[in-house]
Formats: structure tokens, sequence, C-alpha cells
């Protein structure tokens, strides 16, 4: 297995993860410190840490789709804080 593909899997992971936490909570809404925070750290966890990895093997173009998601959800986290 390649580090790009340890990489991808890494951050399946992760989504499934926060997907569970999240349908935990009370709402559609993300509004609680603690899922802001999973939110985030999920976010960047991408951008930082296994962007970089599967960019080199992959076109950018093909991570367009996935990065959209995740600056969507970086803003709804901060959206979310603006709320309360």
């Amino acid at each position: 297995m390649t580090d790009a593909q340890r990489e991808i899997e890494s951050a399946i992971a992760e989504a499934e993860r926060l997907k569970r936490i999240l349908r935990r909570g009370s709402g559609r809404q993300v509004s609680s410190d603690d899922e802001r925070s999973v939110t985030r750290a999920t976010v960047l966890t991408w951008f930082q840490t296994h962007r970089p990895i599967v960019v080199a093997v992959l076109n950018e173009t093909l991570l367009k789709d996935i990065d959209n998601e995740y600056r969507n959800s970086l803003a709804a986290t901060d959206k979310a804080s603006l709320v309360e």
C-alpha cells in the first residue's frame, strides 16, 4: 500500500467517524463546541496532513470536489459559532 492510499484510507475513516459523531447530535445544525471542534480538526487534518501526500499522486482537479466539501464543512463550523 502506498502512502497516498494510506492517507486516503485515513481520511475516509476520519470522515466516517465525524459522521457518526454528528449523527448523535440533536439536530441538523452543528452547534455544540465539541461537534464544531471535531469537524474543524477533521477538515484541517485533510488539508494539512492527508491532501499534500494525495495530491502528489493524483491530479489537483481530481481533489476539487473533495476540497470543496471540506471547505463547506469548515465554513459551516464558523457560521454555527456565530449564531450562538
